[in-house]
């Protein structure tokens, strides 16, 4: 038996995540594979935090056959720690699932349209140019360059200074893109209930997430770590996503965005129509607020099926702010292509060997 480039990943996956919940792992790929790898010595469950981590065998297998590597550095286990590192290995497990490049080890390496990168990798070792950050990845998607952060109910702060200068400082040296945020998390419910949270704003320098939310001018791109943040993922990888994914969802009815109304994506049925699937609830609420200057009762929207039955009804439909439409796979397709799993491939070397899975004895 073989290792396959999945296999491999699950090794590279642990060595940058430090520790992968165990759920999230099989649900990324399979109960055999991760059984398999389990059964050979690779990796162990760590059950106080219900994760995997990779052990030095694996460890040692990796350093053996793959190149451009992380330090193999132990995981911590204090509870901090711990919360924090399963958080990034959500984020990287739906990039990964997302067809992002993952494995990046510099910022400057995202010239890649489609990469991340974890900050978590320079902080502890000589110099930290993130310095207390809280920054949890910088992702290379379509026309942004995005700061990946994870939000969730009682987060904490931070501070928006800081934040933009490190994300400035640090990402200098790419390209002219659109720098954006991406707010991350388990699920849409839990975003927005820390971001809509209002508290009195102090006197210190840190702010809460939910007045970054509303003091910011960068685009704001929420993206939850599961099958519709994966979609999600996906549409932010295409170029230019808002026009074709409008053009293919309204066809013959698409009427190009008038210049007395550029927040729009399309006119359609005489009202301003947005693509709503890339979640800029900001860039939704501006447009609400400019149709009703100009006289439209109401604007359109549509968004991925899950969007809409999570957010967009509640929040735009039944308030009579906004028609909601739900995104056809036939549209999605014709925008993202058909989009399908990998099959398993031999993992080959740089020297063009394959890796055989070490005998597995059984008692």
């Amino acid at each position: 038996m073989l290792f396959s480039t999945r296999d491999i990943d699950i090794l590279k996956l642990l060595r940058w995540c430090r520790l992968i919940r165990s759920d999230d792992l099989v649900s990324t790929f399979s109960e055999p594979e991760v059984f398999n790898l389990k059964t050979c010595s690779l990796i162990k469950l760590h059950h106080a935090s219900a994760s995997f981590v990779l052990t030095t065998k694996g460890n040692r297998l990796l350093n053996e056959v793959a190149s451009d590597l992380p330090p193999a550095t132990p995981p911590a286990y204090k509870e901090a720690d711990t919360i924090r590192r399963l958080h990034l290995s959500q984020i990287m497990l739906a990039a990964y699932s997302a067809g992002l490049d993952v494995f990046a080890l510099r910022p400057d390496t995202l010239g890649n349209n489609r990469s991340l990168f974890l900050p978590a990798l320079s902080r502890g070792r000589g110099t930290n140019p993130w310095g207390s950050t809280r920054v949890a990845a910088i992702a290379h998607i379509g026309d942004y360059l995005c700061a990946v952060h994870y939000v969730r109910p009682g987060i904490g702060k931070l501070s928006l200074n800081d934040e933009l200068a490190a994300f400035h400082n640090n990402t200098a040296q790419l390209p002219a893109l659109q720098r954006c945020l991406i707010f991350s998390g388990a699920g849409y419910t839990e975003i927005l209930s820390e971001l809509e949270s209002e508290e009195a704003i102090s006197d210190t320098k840190l702010s809460s997430y939910g007045d970054a939310y509303r003091l910011l001018t960068l685009p704001f791109f929420l993206v939850p770590c599961d099958h519709t943040g994966i979609t999600q993922l996906q549409i932010l990888s295409v170029p230019d996503h808002r026009r074709k994914l409008t053009q293919a969802a309204l066809k013959s009815q698409y009427t190009p965005p008038p210049k007395f109304f550029p927040l729009c994506d399309a006119f359609f049925q005489q009202t301003p129509f947005l693509m709503a699937a890339d979640m800029d609830l900001r860039r939704i609420d501006s447009a609400v607020d400019e149709a009703r200057i100009q006289g439209y009762d109401q604007i359109s929207l549509a968004a991925l099926p899950a969007q809409c039955n999570e957010v967009l009804y509640d929040r735009y439909r039944d308030t009579g702010k906004a028609r909601v439409f739900a995104l056809t796979d036939a549209a999605l397709r014709q925008v993202l292509g058909e989009v399908r799993a990998p099959r398993p491939k031999p993992y080959y070397t740089q020297e063009g060997d394959v890796v055989h899975v070490p005998l597995i004895k059984v008692p």
